[in-house]
C-alpha cells in the first residue's frame, strides 16, 4: 500500500497532499520547505493535473477520491460545503441553516476550521454574515485569492 506525501507548487504556495492508496486523506498549504516536487504517482497524475486546470481557471469541481475523518457533525458541514457553487459564497450561519442547526454557527466555524482538504471541500468560500472574510486556516490572503479566482473564472 503506497503511502506519503507530495507537494507541489501552485499560485499560491507549496501543497501538501497527504494519500494512502489512490485516496487524499488531506489537502493544505505548507510554509516553505526544502522539498522538492513529489516523485510517487500523484505528481504526475489526476490530482496534480486536476490543480493545475483549477489554478488555470478550467476545472470549477475536483473528481479525486478522498477520505473524510471527523465527528458526525464535522462530517455533515463538510459535505455541505460541497454543495456551495463554485464562485459563490455562504455565510457561517448560512451553512448552520442548511444542516439544519441555526443556531450552531461557532460549532460549524469550528467545524469549517478543521476540514482536512482545502480547496475540493471549499471552505473559502465561507464568509462572515457582514459579507467580510472570516477565518481560513492557510491566511487571508489565500482566501481572498481563492474567491477572487473562482469569481473571475465563473
Amino acid at each position: 500500500m503506497e503511502t506519503g506525501k507530495v507537494y507541489f507548487s501552485s499560485k499560491i504556495g507549496l501543497v501538501e497532499v497527504v494519500f494512502r492508496k489512490n485516496i487524499i486523506f488531506s489537502i493544505g498549504f505548507k510554509s516553505p520547505v526544502k522539498t522538492k516536487e513529489g516523485s510517487s504517482v500523484f505528481s504526475r497524475s489526476k490530482i496534480t493535473d486536476e490543480f493545475k486546470e483549477y489554478f488555470a481557471g478550467r476545472r470549477k469541481k475536483f473528481s479525486f477520491l478522498y477520505g473524510l475523518a471527523g465527528t458526525p457533525f464535522q462530517e455533515r458541514v463538510w459535505k455541505e460545503l460541497g454543495k456551495i457553487p463554485y464562485g459563490k459564497v455562504f455565510s457561517y450561519s448560512e451553512v448552520a441553516r442548511r444542516i439544519g442547526k441555526p443556531t450552531a454557527v461557532r460549532a460549524v466555524a469550528s467545524a469549517i476550521a478543521r476540514n482536512p482538504i482545502a480547496m475540493a471541500i471549499p471552505c473559502h468560500r465561507v464568509i462572515g454574515a457582514s459579507g467580510h472574510l472570516a477565518g481560513y486556516a492557510y491566511g487571508l490572503q489565500r482566501k481572498a485569492w481563492l474567491l477572487k479566482h473562482e469569481k473571475s473564472h465563473a
